[in-house]
């Protein structure tokens, strides 16, 4: 299953519910930033109508004869410091602007005097609409209308909408193959030891393919730091055998604290390893090394990993989904349980993997990294399988929801929250 980009409406306009009070500024709604569209709804009763259109799908968004799937809702919102205001009715408008399907309302009164944003319909649901083609919902008139509810007594209470979204759902016959399965892993660990970890390097004999392992060790008179590792790691049926390429080492610590130490070999298949040592002192050699190699299978490999290190109020310890090869897991959770989306999951335990067709993907529950610098890292299992991972993060669970995906590439600083997004790539 395929979806499209949130589209965001750009016709607007306050429609009449039973002569009540309107929406002021609809337009604000067509996009997210400062502007609201807002409602002063009366005492114990409901506003009007906030219609929202012009969603601007196009058959490059839903390709023509494509079953739909599903359609789904994102609504940022606010009331104005008040539980009272909540959802009255919300419904979905057919090609020809008329109300469709079910009422898509959802008791329990909004957020107060800050953003939440809330999903309304389904990935996998039609809203109550018997009929879907991808030429009604490329229509203009196709879009959506709201009304807030005020169960205050006593006054008027201001219900506020920031941004509506839109986004679609779909299945085109043959573009499907179930053949990637992504195992991710977020990990924390800690440890301390009076001696030093040994860098790895891979020598050319290895078939090309990428493996990060990582290993932290403090000295005694130093108390150990907490770090966030996620590892991944493509190893299958390894064989050993010693070998000459040349490394880069690269060794950076502040005066009072563990540094960190990278060790990087030139050859096919690159290994880095990191590990924490006292020093002061920045240095930089290149010279020839002696190392064991290590053969893998050509099934790629991709990890998603958090490094980090940790003020004391971070507990330490790991999170992990499915399972990551050289990752301590302490702190194991599920994808069944923890991450939703278009893709499915298969197996339990260490067995347990993720898994994505074309086009489909999967979001995990946002984790309290604390601020630290982060590392994703990822096991994938079928080689020659593009995926794309995307994070977004803030200073708060809220705020994470709100910021919008970017493509990881290197690790980031968090400002505390996280949530990670996989996709397959078409």
């Amino acid at each position: 299953m395929a979806n499209t980009d949130w589209k965001s409406p750009s016709v607007s306009s306050n429609v009449d519910r039973d002569s009540k009070v309107l929406w002021s500024n609809p337009s604000y709604a067509e996009a997210d930033d400062a502007n609201r569209a807002i409602c002063d709804v009366a005492k114990n009763t409901y506003g009007d109508w906030l219609t929202l259109q012009g969603f601007g799908f196009t058959s490059g968004d839903i390709p023509s004869g494509a079953t739909i799937n599903g359609i789904y809702i994102k609504i940022i919102r606010q009331s104005e410091g008040s539980t009272n205001v909540s959802d009255s009715a919300i419904y979905l408008l057919d090609e020809d602007g008329a109300q469709v399907g079910d009422n898509l309302a959802v008791g329990g009164g909004w957020q107060t005097n800050s953003d939440e944003t809330v999903y309304r319909g389904a990935v996998d649901g039609l809203c109550g609409w018997a009929t879907v083609t991808q030429a009604k919902l490329l229509d203009a008139d196709f879009g959506i209308r709201i009304s807030a509810a005020n169960s205050d007594a006593i006054q008027a209470r201001n219900a506020r909408i920031n941004h509506v979204q839109i986004q679609v759902y779909y299945t085109v016959s043959g573009s499907e193959s179930p053949s990637v399965s992504p195992s991710v892993s977020v990990s924390e660990s800690v440890s301390a030891s009076p001696s030093l970890s040994p860098s790895a390097s891979v020598s050319p004999s290895v078939s090309p393919s990428v493996s990060v392992s990582e290993s932290v060790s403090a000295s005694p008179s130093i108390s150990p730091s907490a770090s966030v590792s996620v590892s991944a790691s493509s190893s299958v049926s390894p064989s050993v055998s010693p070998s000459v390429s040349p490394s880069v080492s690269i060794s950076v610590s502040p005066s009072i604290s563990p540094s960190a130490s990278i060790s990087a070999s030139l050859s096919p298949s690159a290994s880095v390893s990191a590990s924490l040592s006292p020093s002061a002192s920045v240095s930089v050699s290149v010279s020839p090394s002696v190392s064991p190699s290590a053969s893998v299978s050509p099934s790629a490999s991709v990890s998603v990993s958090e490094s980090v290190s940790a003020s004391p109020s971070i507990q330490a310890g790991s999170v992990c989904w499915g399972h990551v090869t050289d990752v301590v897991e302490d702190n194991i959770r599920t994808f069944a349980q923890d991450w939703i989306g278009t893709g499915s999951t298969s197996g339990s335990g260490d067995e347990e993997i993720a898994c994505l067709d074309a086009g489909e993907y999967l979001e995990s529950e946002v984790i309290n990294t604390g601020v630290v610098q982060a590392r994703i890292r990822q096991n994938v299992y079928n080689s020659g399988q593009s995926i794309l991972i995307k994070f977004r993060h803030g200073n708060s669970e809220a705020n994470c929801l709100l910021d919008d995906y970017e493509n990881y590439s290197v690790p980031f600083e968090s400002l505390g929250y996280v949530q990670i997004r996989i996709e397959r790539i078409p």
